[in-house]
Order: structure tokens, then sequence, then C-alpha cells
């Protein structure tokens, strides 16, 4: 009973995370929301009491039918969110070097860590909400103009864009930008943003 009510508040959140971020809240949404979650709940507990065939099945077409027409709302309104509406949750950066001395890492939390997506080091993990997961891997720091580090992501960035990426750059090509240069950034294993 208790896994089943907490999986009606994760998937509660998620919708109502996207019904928020893509602006498509109004009083049909929430009730549209809330009476999808009753449904679910009810559909629940009517297979556990009474053996409700298939009642899990009809609960994913259920969560899928509103996870989806969310989806489509937001993808025809334009997948960009504020800036404020991204929220740095935390960044860990693994094996990097500090005045010449290797250093274990360090974890950032909150807006500690938002100047930049990714930190230069051996490994680089960064959460954010709504939804963004970033990793950049550096396996070696020799040479700025080869490609010696990669980076994935995939979810909103700190400007509010929404991105699938990978990756693999040059301490060179990291510094000269997609669209303008990228000021400060750090080279082979010194500690700094990437």
């Amino acid at each position: 009973m208790i896994y089943n009510l907490f999986w009606y508040c994760v998937s509660l959140s998620i919708l109502s995370v996207l019904a928020v971020h893509f602006q498509v809240i109004s009083k049909t949404c929430i009730w549209l929301v809330i009476l999808s979650m009753i449904s679910m709940a009810a559909l629940t507990e009517a297979h556990i009491y009474i053996r409700l065939p298939y009642a899990h099945y009809i609960n994913y077409c259920i969560f899928a039918i509103i996870f989806s027409s969310l989806v489509t709302i937001g993808v025809r309104n334009g997948m960009y969110l504020p800036e404020n509406s991204v929220f740095p949750v935390a960044c860990v950066t693994l094996g990097y070097k500090v005045d010449g001395k290797w250093k274990v890492g360090d974890i950032k939390f909150g807006h500690q860590a938002d100047k930049s997506l990714f930190f230069n080091g051996v490994l680089c993990v960064r959460v954010m909400l709504p939804l963004y997961v970033g990793i950049g891997i550096r396996w070696a720091g020799k040479n700025p103009n080869a490609k010696e580090f990669m980076h994935t992501l995939v979810g909103w960035k700190l400007n509010g864009a929404p991105s699938i990426e990978f990756r693999v750059q040059s301490d060179a090509s990291s510094a000269a930008g997609y669209t303008s240069p990228n000021a400060g950034q750090a080279y082979g294993w010194n500690q700094g943003t990437k």
C-alpha cells in the first residue's frame, strides 16, 4: 500500500512538473492529472483486493496517455524553459589538479555549480531539475589540440534550452565554443569550468 502511494506521488509529481514547465496548466489539465491519479489508485487497489486482471497495464496506459499529451502540448508550445525554472541539484567532479597537485574531487550543491554545465576532471556528473543529466569523462591532459575528453548530456541546460548532446573535444575546441568563445576554460587536468 505504501509502495503504491509512493509511486502515485512520483507519477503525480512528474505529470505536474511537465504541466507547469510546458505552460499548459489550466483547470482542465489539473483535473485530468488528478482524475488519472485517482483512477490509477483505484485500479491498483482493485487488482490487490479482487484480482482485477490487467489493472497494471491499464495504469501504464493511463500514465502514458497523460504523459504523451503533456509532452505533445509542450513540443507544440516550444520546449524552452525560463532560466529560473532550471535548478542545479548537484555536480560531482573527481580527479583534477590544483597548483600541480592532484585532488580527489568535490561536490557542489545548488547554485554553487551554475557557472558551467561541466567542470574539468577525470569524471564530472551533473544533475539539474526539472530534468538534466550530464557526464564528462577526460582520459588525457597533455595536448590542448588533441581530443582528450567527452561530454554527453540530456535535458534542459542552464539557459532553459532543451538538448541531447554527445561530443568528443579538445581543450582548444572547448575554449573556442560553438557560437562564441568560452572564457576561463581549464586546460589539461587543471581544476575549472569546461
